[in-house]
Formats: C-alpha cells, structure tokens, sequence
C-alpha cells in the first residue's frame, strides 16, 4: 500500500526515454519536498512554502507528484485545493489532467460539491477550482460544512500563485477578495500547508517579513532534458534564434493601416517556411506567436495585417516583394539547418492548399474557446491572455514587440512563452527590438541569479536589484512602507552610452593596465567613474549604483577591471566576454566595474569614435529596490 498514489500516478508517465526521465524527475521533487515538510509537519501549524519552477517546464505533473506523496507519507491529508488561473479554458484542462492522472483520488470539479462533502476518507479528495470569488465563497461553505476538514489537514496548492493570489489592497490597509477568500481557506481544517507554485517569485519574496503569504519554504527542480529557456536564448553572444527588428516597428504596426512592418513581413515568411519544412517531414503541427500590445483593438488591426500578408504569400504566382521575403527567410533558416528543404518546394508549399490559421486570443471569450493549437499551422495573436497558463505546443516563430512605460519582470517573463520542451532549435525564431532583447536579458540574468539563491539556501534574505525602468513586480501587492528597491549578480550597462572620449575617463583608468584580472580599488573611485557616465538612461541608473555601493562601502570590496581597444558591434548582449565574465563571477561578493574602451567604429554600430563603457556587477545575493 506504500507509495500507492506515487507509483500509480507515475506509471502514468511513457516507456520511452523522455517519459522515463521526466517520472524519475517527479520522483525527485515529489522526494524531496516530502522529506523536507511533510515528513516533520506538527499538524498543529499552518505554513506556506514556494515550489519553484521554470516557466513552461512541466510545473504541473511536479504538483501532481507532490500531491500524491504527500497522500502516500502522510494519510491525515484527505482534503486537497488545487487553485488555478480564473480562466474556465485553463481549469478545465487541470481537471481534465487530474482526473486522468491522479486515479486513486476523488478529483471534484467546481460544481461537485455534493460528491466532495458525502465523499469517505477512504481515498483523498482534490478539488480543481478557479480563482473566481464567486466560486472561492461557494466553496469554503462547502469546505466549512464538512468533517473530514474539520478533523485534519488542509492542503492548498496555488497555481501562479503571485498573480491573483497576493492582497492588492495592502496598501490601503484592506483586504482584496480573492486575497481573504485564500486566507479564510488556509485557516480551515487543525492545520495547512499552502503552497505557491510559480516561475515568478518576485511578488512573494517581496512580501514583509510578517506576511502570511512569504514563503517560509522553497523546493526548487530543475527543468528536465530537451528545455529550452532562458538560459540558451537570452545568453551572451545571442543565438541565431534572435533576431532583431526595428524600435519604431510596433508604431509602424499599429498606428498605419497601411504599412506593413518589415519585421513582422519576416517573421510570417519565417513561419510559412518553418510549416513546409515540418509537412515535408510529417509534422502536421507548428505555432506561431504575435505578441504587439495588450489592447484588444491593436489585436484587430494586427490580424488583418497578419492576414494581408500570409493571402499575398500563399498566392500564385508570387509577386516579386513575396517571393524575395520568402527566399530570404529560407536562406537564414538555411544557416541553422542546412538540410532544410529547397525553396521551390517552399514556392509549391506556399501556394498549396494546406490552412495556416490566424486567431486572435485575448481578455473576451476568444480566451475561452479550448483552443489548445495542438494540431494545424497557426498564427496566434494577443496580449495578457498568452501569458501565464497558456501551452503553445510546436511555438517556432515569435514576434514581440510589446512596450511599456516599466518593464515589470514577472509579468514579461511569464509571456515567454516560447520556452518549453518541444521546440526545434534549427527552426526556433524570436524576433524582438534590441531594447525588449536586452530588457529579456536582464531579466533571464535576474532569474539565474535569484534560482541560485534558492539553490545555495540564501533566499530568505533575498533582495531584489533591477535597472531604473524596471520592476519586480506590481506596486498593488507590496507594503510600501516596508519596501525599498536595485539584482545583485546580474551584468548591467548603458545600452546607449555616451560615445566622446572623456579625458577625465582616461585620467582616471590610466594606470589601470590589463595584466591584473581585478584591481581592488576604493568605493569613491567607482562611484567618480559612474557620475561621468549618463545618469539620465532608464536601463543605467548610475546615481543608484552609486548609492548601493556607498552602502556596502564598509563591508564589500570593490573590483575594477579594465580592458582597452575592444572591437565590438553595437546590440551585443552586456558585451562582456566570456572570461572577462567568469573574471566578474568570481568576485561573487564584490562590487565589480569592467570598463570597456571600445573602438567605436561605425561599421559597428557607433558614432566612430574611441569612448568608454563600464558594466557594473553588485554583489550576488543583494537585491536593492531603492525608492525615490
């Protein structure tokens, strides 16, 4: 009887290799969550803990697997909420995976009430539930009418738990009514465990010290075998995945009627030929993604666009302008996989009468219809409602070009939704302006950052330090009067530095010469070098800089490395090299400044002159969100 929901659960999972290796992942994480909460729970306190994931890599079958040890440790753990996004689509496919996956369980829907408060203890009980206030209050007088909660445990998973979950009303010392329908069911049964999952964990990290909702644990798995994520498309050098387009393409996207982005051109003959090369190879499934704004009416305007020009390139004949889009996609395409199929069975493919849709998805019911885009050749089209939650199966082209006036970490982050397991690295392409690409940058760096806090066990004094212009998180869910805000470990520089040559610049780093991999220099040197750079750049708040540095003046060493007659392409990532990175890395608990004298060439991107260009590190596992 030992591990029967476990192993039953498990045996779930494929006999091939792929399907191995992900249960004996699920065991791990189930494994050791158990062995760290469950194993010693008292049954006399209600806590709450984070499993940490990456976004898009398996963080549903983890819980599963987490549910169902639990049930297995622990047989007190009858009562199971399973919170979900307040999306019907979205809660219909979790219940739809529950009831097929976790078999020895009495998995209710929102409607199953009767069944939950008759159901024995024979078995346990999970409930998949939106998180709707309506049905939240329907169910904690159903929770609060039963006995088998009244006599044990309750145990509470909440899925993105930093999205809806968090009190947004915090600041005007109210409660929101999502936030005290969670509370009231936490606070049901002799005891509870809460426990958060999200790939997000800004908003809950950045909870007070007090609050009920900060993690007091966190069991973190990593992604298993075949993901691809932040780490391989936001690395430095990029990889040909990335593709730049235009800064002024998103205007050119929605306030003309008539023009049509080069950008978003490429991007649609990119996916056309990403969908001949899949039917040539039997494949009768591919995404494409269309990510402009958050407002519905932009999602019109960019339908008919997208439309306009997938009809001119599925003519026959091509014009002209079509076939040389086309041709130029299957050539760059080409550099990644050179077996790729010659252009005039692309021309034959275009002009087939095989259907590559164009839906838009957003905040009306089109985000209700069930479309889960696993078969076909699809374009999609939206804005927040492609965010959290939503599964592309077979995503290959992504164009984004979404702005806002903060970049809010989280919330960019989880429309990444072109990480994921199934993607064909050959074929994988994101198209971005340099400013989203190094804002994503920043952010992937923050994230590595922030996972190897958790891993190390330093988490729970974890700060939060980002560029001017960007934010953890939402204002609404973080008390003010305890929150200061800048990431700690992450490479940070000017994306458009001020190219004169200073000759207080070359004063200053004279005598600083290449044969020492860091010189250990004083706080006032570093904070002289940052007031001559531009204080005034959103993504280089030198002004903060210098304040955390003059803060940790007495207990933190700072580091300089100087490098001299670099030739280096503008849009290059933090255009640190690689060792001069690992240099960076391994003065983890120091400040380090690398100044870059950069050739300044303008087949390079520059204005032709000499200047320099410093990049600053803070110390790992300091996060300063400093207010102003």
């Amino acid at each position: 009887m030992a591990e029967m929901h476990l192993e039953s659960y498990l045996s779930r999972f494929d006999e091939t290799e792929s399907g191995i290796a992900q249960a004996e992942a699920v065991r791990k994480t189930a494994a050791d969550f158990v062995g760290d909460n469950i194993s010693s729970f008292t049954h006399m306190d209600s806590i709450s803990g984070l499993l940490l994931g990456e976004v898009q890599s398996g963080k549903t079958a983890r819980v599963f697997g987490v549910i169902a040890a639990t049930a297995d440790e622990d047989p007190s753990f009858v009562t199971f909420i399973l919170l979900t996004s307040n999306n019907v689509a979205l809660q219909r496919q979790t219940l739809k995976r529950a009831l097929s996956e976790l078999n020895t369980f009495n998995v209710c829907d929102e409607s199953d009430d009767f069944r939950f408060v008759h159901a024995g203890t024979d078995r346990p009980s999970l409930v998949v539930l939106k998180k709707d206030p309506n049905v939240l209050r329907s169910w904690l007088n159903h929770l609060n009418g039963t006995e088998r909660v009244a006599r044990g445990p309750i145990f509470v998973v909440d899925d993105e738990a930093d999205q809806a979950s968090p009190n947004i009303r915090i600041n005007q010392k109210e409660k929101s009514t999502i936030f005290k329908c969670l509370e009231e069911i936490r606070r049901l049964g002799t005891s509870s465990i809460y426990l958060q999952v999200t790939a997000t964990p800004q908003a809950l990290f950045l909870q007070s010290e007090d609050s009920e909702i900060r993690p007091q644990f966190v069991t973190f798995f990593e992604p298993g075998r075949g993901y691809v994520g932040g780490r391989y498309l936001f690395s430095d050098p990029l990889p040909h995945a990335m593709v730049h387009i235009e800064e002024k393409e998103r205007d050119d996207l929605l306030e003309s009627k008539d023009v049509l982005p080069d950008g978003l051109v490429r991007a649609v003959a990119t996916f056309v030929v990403t969908c001949a090369q899949f039917a040539e190879e039997g494949r009768a499934n591919a995404n494409m993604l269309v990510h402009p704004s958050i407002a519905i009416g932009d999602h019109s305007t960019v339908y008919s666009k997208v439309d306009r020009i997938l009809r001119s390139m599925r003519r026959h004949p091509l014009s002209k302008d079509q076939e040389l889009a086309l041709y130029a996609a299957h050539s760059d395409l080409k550099g990644s996989q050179p077996e790729l199929l010659e252009f005039a069975q692309v021309r034959e493919f275009a002009s087939s009468n095989t259907r590559i849709n164009v839906f838009t998805v957003n905040s009306t019911e089109d985000a209700e219809k069930g479309n889960d885009f696993a078969s076909e050749f699809n374009i999609v089209i939206g804005g927040n409602s492609l965010g959290r939650g939503v599964t592309f199966s077979n995503l290959q082209t992504v164009y984004y070009c979404r702005t806002s006036k903060s970049l809010q970490s989280d919330t960019y982050w989880q429309h990444s939704r072109v990480f994921g397991y199934d993607r064909k690295l050959e074929l994988l392409r994101v198209f971005m302006p340099a400013s989203l690409i190094r804002a994503f940058h920043v952010f992937s760096e923050a994230n590595e950052t922030l996972i190897e806090l958790v891993k190390s066990g330093a988490w729970k004094t974890l700060q939060i330090v980002l560029p001017s212009g960007y934010s953890p998180t939402r204002k609404s869910v973080i008390e003010r009067s305890k929150y200061s805000v800048i990431v700690g470990g992450t490479n940070y520089f000017p994306p458009d530095p001020t190219q004169t040559v200073s000759k207080k610049l070359n004063r200053l780093l004279s005598s600083f010469n290449e044969s020492r991999p860091g010189h250990k220099v004083t706080a006032d040197l570093l904070i002289e070098l940052l007031n001559l750079t531009d204080p005034k750049t959103p993504s280089w708040p030198a002004e903060d800089f210098a304040s955390a540095i003059r803060g940790l003046e007495a207990s933190t060493e700072c580091r300089l490395i100087v490098r001299r007659a670099r030739a280096i392409s503008k849009n290059t990532g933090t255009l640190l090299s690689p060792d001069d990175r690992k240099i960076g890395k391994s003065y983890g608990g120091s400040v380090v400044v690398t100044a870059y004298e950069l050739t300044g060439e303008q087949n390079l991107g520059w204005e032709g002159s000499p200047f320099w260009i410093l990049n600053i590190k803070l110390p790992e596992g300091k996060v300063f969100h400093q207010t102003h």
